[in-house]
C-alpha cells in the first residue's frame, strides 16, 4: 500500500481538525468490526490535518448505487456530483476506521462532514489520480 502526502494544500484550525476528528470517531467503525473487501489494493493519503484515508477501489454496484441516489436529486446528472459521490465511496477507512457504506446522500453528506473541505479535496485528487474515468480509445472492442 502506498502513502501519498498533500502537504501542499493549507492547513484547517486545530478546532476544525479537532471537531472532524471528533465525528470520525464517532460516525465511523472500528476497523476490527468489519473487513474490508476490495479488488485493488488501497492507497493511503496524509490529509492537511493529519489524519490518514485509505481509498480503495468500492465492492461491486458503484455506478447502479450512483444511479439509485442520485435519481431522486433534482440536479443528479450534474457531472461535479456524480464525480463528488463516486470519490466518496472510495474512502474505505479514516485513521484505521472503516468507512460505513454510501447508500444514500445523507451518507454522502455525513462522509463529507467528517472529511472538511480540504479532505475532500484531497480524496477527488486522489480519486482522479489513481481512478481515472476510462477513454473511448481504452474501451475494449470485441469484434464480430
Amino acid at each position: 500500500m502506498s502513502t501519498k502526502s498533500y502537504t501542499d494544500l493549507s492547513n484547517d484550525d486545530a478546532i476544525k481538525a479537532a471537531a472532524a476528528r471528533d465525528l470520525a470517531r464517532q460516525a465511523l467503525q472500528p476497523a476490527e468490526t468489519r473487513g474490508v473487501e476490495s479488488a485493488s489494493p488501497g492507497v493511503d493519503l496524509n490529509l492537511p490535518d493529519g489524519r490518514v484515508v485509505t481509498m480503495g477501489t468500492p465492492v461491486g454496484g458503484t455506478i447502479r448505487r450512483i444511479a439509485l441516489i442520485l435519481g431522486s436529486e433534482p440536479n443528479g446528472n450534474i457531472p461535479i456530483l456524480m464525480g463528488w459521490l463516486k470519490s466518496l465511496m472510495y474512502v474505505r477507512a479514516i485513521d484505521g476506521h472503516i468507512v460505513p457504506s454510501i447508500n444514500n446522500m445523507t451518507d454522502a453528506q455525513k462522509l463529507s462532514d467528517i472529511l472538511g473541505d480540504q479532505g475532500e479535496e484531497v480524496v477527488m485528487l486522489a480519486y482522479q489520480e489513481n481512478w481515472p474515468s476510462l477513454t473511448a480509445k481504452e474501451l475494449p472492442i470485441i469484434k464480430k
